[in-house]
């Protein structure tokens, strides 16, 4: 209740969950949203199940204040699938020692009219928590493919007329120490050395 008390009386333009594996959580969350201000709500994106009480779109959930775009019309290359207009793949996992890995791991992607002149490309992922480092870097590579196959398809599409008009922010939960300074530069290397925007604003913070 207080969570959902502070996000709707934030009024954030965006808001992106990880892990909300249950369907009564989700639909909480759902019941007790804002739709006057969320007016666009992506609240799964796979309907299969493994095992049927996790879902294997990983929990991903996206809420916004802007209006989507549809990407139902565009083939997308790379194994990508377009569930009613939002896209998504299923990264590689391995086994591990916790049941962290029964849980698919995957990145969802949607893209938001923010104004006429500016769309934002929204990705949201969750990485495999224990394992191997090997893997995780496999995982974070497979989704820096996944971005830039996904940005070239609307680019081609003409939905957007170019890359000046287009942001493109990556959220989720990556499993990784931020504060080991080898562990984060080999995690940008892989991402393509994205800007990390909470370092740059609250990089002081010693957080999880």
């Amino acid at each position: 209740d207080n969570l959902m008390e502070y996000i709707n009386g934030e009024r954030f333009d965006f808001v992106l969950f990880q892990e909300l594996f249950k369907e009564s959580t989700r639909d909480y969350i759902i019941e007790h949203t804002d739709t006057n201000h969320f007016k666009t709500i992506i609240s799964r994106v796979d309907y299969n199940s493994f095992p049927e009480f996790i879902f294997q779109d990983a929990g991903l959930f996206m809420m916004s204040s802007y209006p989507r775009v549809d990407l139902a019309d565009i083939e997308f290359e790379g194994g990508i699938k377009n569930s009613n207009g939002v896209i998504h793949m299923i990264l590689d996992k391995e086994m591990s020692r916790s049941n962290d890995f029964l849980a698919n791991k995957s990145v969802m992607g949607a893209l938001f009219n923010v104004d006429k002149a500016t769309k934002l490309f929204l990705f949201t992922t969750h990485v495999q928590a224990l394992g191997t480092t090997e893997h995780k870097e496999i995982q974070l590579s497979q989704i820096k493919n996944f971005i830039d196959v996904s940005v070239e398809g609307v680019l081609k599409s003409g939905i957007v007329k170019s890359a000046e008009e287009l942001v493109v922010v990556l959220a989720g939960d990556f499993n990784s120490n931020a504060y080991s300074e080898e562990r984060f530069t080999r995690m940008q290397t892989l991402l393509g050395y994205p800007r990390d925007l909470h370092k740059e604003f609250h990089g002081e913070k010693q957080e999880h």
